[in-house]
Parts: C-alpha cells; sequence; structure tokens
C-alpha cells in the first residue's frame, strides 16, 4: 500500500525592498515626464519692462526728466502686438 503525501503549495515571499524602489523610480519618472510635457506644451509670451531716468532738463517752466522705457520679451512665443499707454503728469 502506497502512502500519498500532500504537502501544502508554498506561497512565494514578496520581496518588499524591490516593491517599494519599484515604485520609486516609476512615481519619479511620472513627475519628470509631466514636468517635461508642461514645458514643451506651454509656450507664453511674457513681456518684461524696465525703467531708467535718463538726463534731466531744466527750462524756466519748471524741472523736466527724460525716461528710457526698454520693453523685451522673455517667453517663448512671439507677441504680435503691444499697446503702450503712457500717462504724464
Amino acid at each position: 500500500m502506497e502512502t500519498e503525501t500532500s504537502e501544502a503549495p508554498t506561497k512565494p515571499r514578496t520581496n518588499w525592498g524591490q516593491v517599494v524602489a519599484t515604485a520609486v523610480i516609476t512615481g519619479l519618472f511620472m513627475v519628470g515626464a509631466s514636468v517635461v510635457t508642461y514645458y514643451i506644451t506651454t509656450k507664453t509670451p511674457r513681456l518684461t519692462y524696465s525703467l531708467a531716468r535718463g538726463p534731466a532738463i531744466s527750462s524756466p517752466q519748471g524741472f523736466k526728466a527724460i525716461y528710457v522705457v526698454s520693453v523685451s520679451n522673455a517667453g517663448r512665443l512671439a507677441v504680435e502686438s503691444v499697446t503702450c499707454h503712457v500717462s504724464v503728469a
């Protein structure tokens, strides 16, 4: 008479270090890909200006000053039209 021995199947052990490392690498890749995609697809004009005081002019009517305004586009898209309103007080 032969005796059958049945062994319970063993579950494979989970390597938690590998699981965590894979999750961290995947997360870093996703964040990096999102930043690169945002940088590539976001193209907006961004006008900046600087104001510098030039030479002063003295006249019998009073003191006058000349101001130099420099406008530049710091964005990654061309600006098609710019309107500037100057008020002299």
